[in-house]
């Protein structure tokens, strides 16, 4: 799939985020490094399509940020938008975006947009 990505953006403008290098970060004019995915919290789209939240696991490593604080930065310098204050307020928004489910309160089993929250 990572070349399927890498394919989709050959030519246009790329910023990457991410933690390891690969044929998408190969073609970014700018690779940022974030936080992996043990030293995050955050939600996942599970093997059911389910979204799940997980916690953080262990201490990130030196400077690393979470990819969501990354973004707020960029978007405040740029004033393309106005940035999250926070983990939940990013929930919050994504929650609009996939039908109104309140992401800061997931269900143990996850929730399926427009689906079965139980």
């Amino acid at each position: 799939a990572d070349q399927t990505v890498a394919a989709a953006l050959n030519g246009r403008s790329v910023v990457y985020l991410g933690t390891a290098a690969n044929a998408s970060s190969a073609l970014a004019a700018v690779v940022l490094p974030g936080a992996r995915w043990a030293e995050s919290a955050g939600i996942v789209v599970n093997m059911d399509g389910r979204l799940q939240e997980f916690e953080q696991g262990v201490a990130r490593h030196g400077n690393a940020r979470e990819e969501w604080r990354i973004l707020a930065e960029l978007l405040s310098v740029t004033g393309a938008a106005e940035p999250p204050g926070s983990l939940k307020a990013v929930r919050a928004d994504l929650g609009a975006a996939v039908g109104g489910a309140d992401l800061n309160k997931l269900p143990a089993r996850g929730f399926v947009a427009g689906g079965d929250a139980g």
